[in-house]
């Protein structure tokens, strides 16, 4: 059975709920962070965490939110891959954190001279009973571009390691979410370039983190492409990479682009009604500057 929390303890939670730096690791100090999260739902076999915990590495955007679980698992969310290969390092050249936002800004030594801001930001929970419905935490990453030629390829990719068992793709249109029945990966990739801008992408990975359910939102018309692809887990177990690009194949100088994703870790006997919900939210903000 969940746990279950007060409204001045649940209060509490989200107000300690920061970015804390840890240790400097190989001579770097403050570029590793850890959140507690949430708390965890369902209770897990000895020793037992008192909460979910992320770990940001500065250094490795492309990992992203590292997210310990009650088990061995390892999830990643939020990543960036800022360079245009993979391989090459991705330089930072600033980074900072202001209570629930933890910010990094890189200047990767390719080609392309881009210019990305990343922004790992911790929401508070929305006033409209969406809590209620059983959301724990939303977690944004917000990602930022221009670059210092004349005109350059500006695509830049979110990156999400998921939990693949039962993993569901939907998407949210016209106040409703529509669930597809069939298998994720090539519903949703099929479907992405029909759906209206003013849609959002909803994946949902039940009961896959500490008993919790996790959700994925991406606008329609704030990401360009994404891409589902299974990949084997360290331990065998399978895992599901989602890749979000961002930005024009050739932007211009003295443009900013900016776009966002959102991550939710909710109970999993309500998800269904929490992803709505979140999803509605999302629908109704106003686009990010593009």
């Amino acid at each position: 059975m969940a746990h279950q929390t007060s409204s001045a303890s649940a209060t509490s939670r989200t107000a300690a709920r920061q970015w804390q730096s840890t240790p400097a690791v190989d001579g770097h100090a403050g570029v590793h962070w850890a959140c507690a999260l949430a708390p965890v739902l369902v209770p897990a076999p000895d020793p037992i965490p008192d909460s979910l915990v992320g770990h940001l590495n500065l250094l490795k955007p492309a990992s992203g939110i590292e997210i310990e679980t009650s088990g061995a698992d390892r999830i990643n969310l939020l990543g960036v891959q800022v360079a245009a290969d993979a391989p090459l390092p991705a330089p930072l050249v600033d980074s900072w954190v202001r209570s629930t936002d933890a910010f990094a800004i890189y200047k990767p030594s390719d080609s392309r001279r881009l210019r990305t801001t990343t922004q790992w930001r911790l929401l508070d929970p929305p006033a409209d009973g969406q809590s209620a419905a059983g959301e724990i935490v939303t977690i944004e990453l917000v990602v930022s571009t221009q670059t210092s030629r004349v005109t350059s390829d500006g695509a830049t990719a979110g990156i999400c390691r998921l939990p693949a068992p039962g993993l569901r793709a939907g998407w949210f249109l016209d106040g409703e979410l529509h669930w597809s029945e069939a298998e994720a990966i090539g519903s949703l990739q099929k479907a992405w370039a029909n759906l209206p801008p003013t849609s959002i992408c909803c994946l949902l990975c039940p009961a896959s983190v500490a008993g919790g359910s996790l959700g994925i939102l991406v606008r329609r018309d704030e990401a360009r492409h994404l891409f589902l692809a299974t990949d084997p887990a360290q331990d065998g177990d399978q895992i599901t990479r989602l890749t979000t690009w961002f930005f024009p194949t050739q932007i211009e100088k003295g443009v900013l682009h900016r776009g966002r994703i959102r991550a939710i870790l909710g109970r999993p006997d309500t998800n269904q009604h929490w992803i709505a919900a979140a999803a509605a939210v999302f629908a109704a903000e106003p686009p990010l500057l593009q």
